[in-house]
């Protein structure tokens, strides 16, 4: 038997976090969390969404799209901070069971830090979160 737990949830968006005005050089999650609502005042939808699962292994989280099945990303927790999480927030609607997190710079791949956010489908998001 293996250690890892399967949550299904939407992908709503990610994008790159770099802001050489702060000290970590990422966006906070609270930055984050209102460029988020400024793109659903925008017009992000749900039509926009692709449905994942997201599998938590031991070391590492990996995201794959229902659709196609290909991986979209295989993230060692290392590089995953900012774990966080949005419910009922008006300014996010029709979101309401969010989940974010930041995949910080992966020099390796040469990867610049994302922001993703994900609607959770199955769970409480708090449920997932507490899997961290």
């Amino acid at each position: 038997m293996t250690d890892s737990f399967q949550f299904d949830l939407d992908l709503l968006t990610s994008f790159d976090v770099r802001s050489p005005g702060n000290v970590s050089g990422v966006l906070s999650t609270e930055e984050g969390v209102r460029m988020f609502a400024k793109m659903v005042s925008d017009g992000l939808s749900r039509s926009a969404v692709v449905r994942v699962k997201m599998h938590l292994e031991p070391s590492t989280a990996v995201i794959t799209d229902v659709a196609s099945g290909n991986e979209i990303e295989h993230v060692p927790f290392s590089l995953i901070s900012q774990v966080s999480y949005v419910v009922n927030d008006r300014s996010c609607a029709p979101f309401h069971n969010i989940l974010l997190f930041t995949v910080l710079e992966d020099e390796f791949q040469m990867a610049p830090p994302e922001m993703y956010f994900f609607e959770c489908l199955d769970a409480p998001v708090a449920a997932l979160i507490s899997f961290q």
